[in-house]
């Protein structure tokens, strides 16, 4: 398994690690931790559960009875995350993530869901980027500074299918 990437923009590193579902290993300010980093053991051990944060796609929570209904039919999708008795979070979190592009700053992941056990015909992409050049103002010391002011995480899922899919992304800034 490859080690996790690290995306850095001044004092800010966001690590990286697609081999396990395409997760986020840390997020760090200087030398303070601002999510939990994935420890040697989990990284080790490829627990994706011992990751600062994960994708859930193409789907979040968990599927009542294993069933997708939409577009008139019914899926079947199996457990996932034993003893829990539901499919949970998805597919992507349990699988390997493609780099599709890897700078100093910015990362693009992508999953091929067509080779994964999900009856939905999608293709999933995660964008991050950090950014450590934006103005802030510290409102204790009343001065102006250069210092990150976010985190981006663009999500999309692409739809390779003429049928109707229905599915959810949320985009959202990790720091802000």
């Amino acid at each position: 398994m490859r080690p996790p990437f690290e995306l850095q923009a001044g004092q800010v590193s966001l690590g990286l690690v697609p081999d396990i579902g395409g997760s986020v290993s840390q997020l760090r300010a200087g030398t303070t931790d601002l999510m939990r980093p994935l420890s040697a053991a989990h990284w080790a051990s490829g627990d994706v559960l011992g990751t600062a944060m994960f994708p859930m796609v193409p789907y979040a929570n968990r599927i009542e009875g294993n069933r997708l209904h939409f577009g008139g039919a019914a899926w079947e999708v199996e457990t996932n995350n034993p003893p829990e008795r539901f499919n949970v979070h998805g597919t992507g979190w349990r699988v390997p993530w493609t780099v599709d592009r890897l700078l100093r700053d910015e990362a693009l992941l992508s999953l091929d869901h067509a080779a994964l056990p999900d009856p939905l015909c999608l293709s999933s992409r995660a964008a991050f980027r950090v950014d450590a050049r934006v103005p802030f103002r510290d409102d204790d010391a009343h001065q102006s500074r250069e210092v990150l002011d976010a985190v981006w995480l663009w999500p999309a899922l692409l739809v390779r299918s003429e049928r109707r899919c229905e599915s959810g992304v949320l985009g959202r800034t990790l720091l802000a």
